[in-house]
């Protein structure tokens, strides 16, 4: 690429603004605007001030050279400089866009205007609250979260649409609070929907907490678990004030504050399934200070699954993929935290069993029973439980389909590519 814009010794480089910082002894490079962050050796940042200074790219190589004894691969630096969207102008020529900058969510809103939220004494209250939560469900049991408060209402539609419309909601007002603790901390983010193992999951790009110091990234990440216990907290005070007899709730209303208890509860479990990128893998990783830290469990879990099953009649793909695990490119000091994580990301897979055994599977057990039933021993085709659960049905085989149907279409991609 750099090759095609015959840079010389002369050649100038311009940079977009960079976010600089520095982590032990690497620093990460990135701009906000594209969400784009690198770790480089401090020589590479050396290279980028000098550029940025607009000394030529003959000059910045004789002083690096000078300086560390050895002159750098300016031609390959530049190459991933480029290709990283960092730099805007070679020779005063403008370059063509390499990297998409994101489309940002309320550049407006300021840090001063938000701050307030994450201030010591609201984090205090929110602990507080946490701490409240748990107490009530150790003190009184009937509160806790139990597969049968999803179905709050007698109509499987009410309850499959309704429910599906609020745990939106609810997934909105979880990142919400994402993006509101990166503002706090001059942080841009935007909103997105992506996938994560075979879920569909709204999600809020704050890349840019990159390029703020590490401990101010922790409120960013706890931030949607913070804003979901808040939300638990005010539907137990409802019910809470309904059972001591100073309010009287609707009995629907009160039924349909249990379901989304059920339903925040099993969010917040949700963040502690290790094997994909929750919260709580991205609070582990900046503690544990790992880029890789998702790609590198893995890779030494596959040299773990290799010496295990080496001798077992397994498909020869999956013992060829676990024989190409190699942990030589991993550091040391990753190489031991990437150790420590890996139990964490086996239990990972208990987190899935419980989310799966103690919410999908009665869930959807109910729902299908319940259909039946309605379906088999009611009035028949003219009755409004037919039709319920009719609808129910025809609903459930379309989102199914529909999965296995973005399943094949990404598998086909893949193997175009």
């Amino acid at each position: 690429m750099t090759d095609a814009l015959f840079l010389d010794d002369a050649t100038t480089i311009h940079f977009f603004p960079l976010q600089k910082l520095q982590e032990d002894e690497e620093w990460l490079v990135g701009r906000e605007e594209t969400s784009t962050y690198v770790t480089l050796p401090g020589a590479g940042v050396e290279i980028i001030e000098l550029l940025q200074a607009q000394k030529t790219v003959g000059e910045v190589k004789a002083e690096i050279g000078a300086k560390y004894g050895q002159e750098p691969e300016m031609e390959s630096f530049l190459e991933a400089m480029l290709e990283s969207g960092f730099i805007e102008r070679i020779d005063g020529e403008l370059i063509a866009p390499v990297v998409k900058e994101r489309r940002l969510f309320w550049r407006g809103l300021q840090a001063r205007q938000v701050a307030w939220m994450f201030s010591l004494p609201a984090r205090v209250f929110y602990g507080l609250t946490a701490a409240w939560v748990v107490l009530i469900w150790f003190l009184h049991p009937a509160y806790l979260p139990r597969y049968e408060d999803w179905f709050y209402h007698p109509s499987l539609t009410v309850v499959l649409l309704s429910l599906f419309a609020l745990s939106w909601l609810q997934t909105a007002w979880h990142e919400f609070w994402h993006f509101l603790a990166a503002r706090a901390e001059g942080v841009q983010a935007d909103f997105s929907l992506g996938t994560r193992l075979l879920f569909v999951v709204a999600q809020t790009d704050v890349s840019g907490a990159w390029g703020i110091p590490r401990n101010k990234r922790y409120i960013i990440y706890l931030a949607g678990m913070i804003g979901d216990t808040l939300l638990i907290a005010l539907n137990l005070i409802l019910l809470v004030l309904n059972d001591t007899g100073r309010i009287a709730l609707p009995i629907v209303f009160y039924a349909l504050l249990k379901a989304l208890i059920f339903g925040q509860f099993w969010g917040i479990l949700w963040e502690f399934q290790f094997q994909m990128r929750t919260d709580v893998y991205y609070l582990i990783a900046n503690f544990l200070n790992c880029k890789n830290l998702m790609e590198d469990s893995r890779t030494l879990l596959g040299t773990r699954l290799a010496l295990v099953f080496a001798t077992w009649p397994l498909p020869g793909s999956w013992k060829r993929s676990w024989a190409q695990a190699d942990l030589s490119a991993i550091p040391e000091r990753e190489l031991r935290s990437v150790r420590l994580y890996l139990p964490l990301y086996l239990l990972g897979t208990g987190v899935i069993l419980a989310n799966f055994f103690m919410r999908a599977l009665p869930v959807t057990w109910e729902y299908l029973v319940r259909s039946v039933l309605a379906i088999t021993r009611t009035g028949g085709a003219g009755s409004g439980a037919f039709y319920d659960a009719l609808i129910f049905l025809t609903l459930t085989v379309f989102t199914t389909g529909l999965l296995f149907y973005l399943k094949w279409r990404e598998y086909r991609q893949a193997q175009r590519a």
